[in-house]
Parts: C-alpha cells; structure tokens; sequence
C-alpha cells in the first residue's frame, strides 16, 4: 500500500490522490493495467447488500426477470 501512496493506518496524505491511489494498487493486486477505455466500456454488474436483515413473512420464488441499460 505505501508503494502507492496509501497509508495502512488510513492517515490521508494531502499530496496523493486516493483515487489514483486505490486504482494503482487494484494495477498491482490484478495485474490488469486500468485505461480509461477499459473503465468506460466495461460491463459492471452491482448488487445491493441490506445493512439490516430482510425478514420475509411469505414464501416467494425467485425472480426470474432481466434487468437491460437504457
């Protein structure tokens, strides 16, 4: 982490950019170099993780629908 600029500890330094930072140690963890053209025409897929459980009071079966981009 302090090869790319990030401290352990999670003190910021004012002279590195966290994000450039965070993007150059995924570089160096994957090994996949990060363009700007990779970025912009990646496919992401996203979930959405409850910080609270969801209590469910009826059985439902799965959803089987797609969700498309506009």
């Amino acid at each position: 982490m302090p090869q790319v600029g990030l401290d352990p500890s999670g003190d910021e330094d004012p002279d590195v950019g966290t994000k450039a930072a965070v993007l150059a140690l995924t570089e160096r963890l994957t090994g996949v170099r990060l363009t700007e053209e990779l970025l912009t025409t990646a496919e992401y897929h996203v979930g959405a993780v409850p910080e609270e459980p969801v209590r469910h009071t009826e059985h439902r079966p799965p959803s089987t629908g797609s969700v498309t981009r506009p």
